[in-house]
């Protein structure tokens, strides 16, 4: 199973061992995935370094690590990298509906333009995680946002992608978060009710909380699909060539580091 388990830390796996065709899967042991780490004690750090982890890429903007009180800290062997998609996100109630009602909304659309916007505004977020993977002999990284599921996530299914794993494998490795976070969405969905978007909606709002809180494959699969006809990008390759500067030689060193015969 891709799953870890550490006290403390949710939703963290291994993205590794999955096919890309008859010959080759995706190295294990390399990239892992996560929710928030917050700031690790000593037995977390302990299962991190016994991983082998010297790179911990933090997704989030200033405004989540500033109201979790969790600032980027460092630990002792370990870099902590600070590369946010939204540095500034802002959380006046206007944009916070919009956003929410992407998500919430029936269908795979709302997902699929959430997720467009993330990766239009990803890029300065993966390039530091990108030239970490193409770098000589890269050492096991771990990435995360604060659930590890949507900026997490749309940043493992590019990378996946640009390696050539089959869409619908993808989608089925983005589906487990539903299981990694399963014991923190009943707090996650009491607290989303809350918001003014859901709050007056009745059992409407209740839907689009969870809706907004699931990682259902269908989604991800849409995304995937979106990724491929958009015109600036034309797949996970064009997009980490025009959003992240990636040439010839970092796209084949991410693929050699990543791939097993």
């Amino acid at each position: 199973p891709p799953f870890h388990s550490i006290p403390g830390l949710y939703n963290f796996r291994d993205i590794g061992g999955y096919s890309i065709n008859a010959c080759s899967i995706v190295r294990r042991g390399l990239v892992f995935r996560c929710a928030d780490i917050g700031a690790p004690d000593a037995a977390r750090l302990a299962a991190l370094k016994e991983l082998g982890i010297t790179h911990v890429f933090d997704l989030r903007s200033r405004t989540e690590m500033e109201r979790g009180l969790k600032g980027i800290g460092r630990a002792e062997g370990i870099a902590r990298v600070w590369c946010p998609v939204f540095e500034d996100q802002s959380y006046d109630p206007a944009s916070v509906a919009i956003r929410f009602k992407d998500y919430a909304a029936e269908g795979t659309e709302g997902f699929t333009r959430a997720y467009t916007a993330i990766l239009s505004h990803a890029s300065r977020g993966f390039q530091p995680i990108l030239a970490h993977l193409s770098a000589p002999s890269p050492t096991p990284c771990l990435i995360h946002c604060t659930a590890g599921k949507d900026r997490t996530g749309a940043f493992v299914a590019v990378l996946l992608s640009l390696l050539g794993v089959p869409r619908a494998t993808i989608a089925a490795e983005y589906a487990l978060t539903q299981r990694g976070l399963a014991t923190l969405m009943p707090a996650f969905e009491a607290r989303l009710r809350l918001h003014p978007v859901f709050a007056d909606m009745g059992e409407r709002g209740a839907r689009g909380a969870r809706n907004m809180l699931s990682a259902r494959a269908e989604c991800m699969e849409a995304v995937l699909e979106s990724l491929d006809e958009d015109e600036r990008w034309r797949g996970a390759e064009g997009y980490v060539r025009r959003e992240c500067g990636l040439g010839d030689g970092e796209i084949e060193a991410i693929r050699k580091a990543l791939t097993v015969e």
